[in-house]
């Protein structure tokens, strides 16, 4: 997975590989720092049976949480707003500091006939549903409430590396 921010959002985008070899980029992940919101999620289909959308998201909810979502330090020391290259292959580095920083994101779902492998992913990532009678019936608002119950992710399966930011030009 790799990182690319800007001002107030993050998008983070992921590669795969498996024992046939490298799939490229085939995911992508965007939260607006502003809204406290994921604002896109998307996987390709040549992936989308190795189940990587929970693990990716989980691990780009966690990674935000070091430069919080409005691009910022975190105020617990978990990072900088420069971040550089670090590598985890578990989130065994969890800890309660990710609960604050990331409880209380926002997700919208909208139901369409091509997105059904998707639909439990914000359940399955500890999100609950909330309702909203002025949405309409095929938008569904999902709420992260403890950032604790994102799921751990198997290091023996997937293996997770965070480039780098590219450099903004001066």
């Amino acid at each position: 997975m790799c990182l690319r921010r800007t001002l107030y959002k993050q998008v983070w985008t992921m590669s795969g590989s498996d024992r046939f070899g490298e799939h490229g980029v085939v995911g992508v992940v965007a939260l607006d720092g502003v809204a406290q919101r994921v604002v896109l999620v998307s996987v390709s289909c040549r992936v989308l049976a190795l189940s990587p959308a929970p693990v990716f998201v989980a691990e780009v909810l966690r990674a935000s949480e070091a430069i919080d979502l409005n691009g910022h330090a975190a105020s617990n020391g978990g990072g900088s707003s420069s971040s550089s290259s670090s590598s985890s292959s578990s989130s065994s580095s969890s800890s309660s500091s990710v609960a604050g920083q990331v409880a209380g994101v926002g997700a919208r779902l909208t139901l369409t006939s091509r997105n059904g492998p998707c639909r439990s992913l914000y359940s399955d990532l500890g999100f609950v549903r909330v309702e909203d009678a002025s949405k309409h019936e095929d938008e569904q608002e999902w709420k992260l409430l403890d950032a604790l119950k994102l799921p751990p992710t198997d290091a023996e399966i997937y293996s997770v590396e965070f480039a780098a930011p590219p450099r903004q030009p001066a």
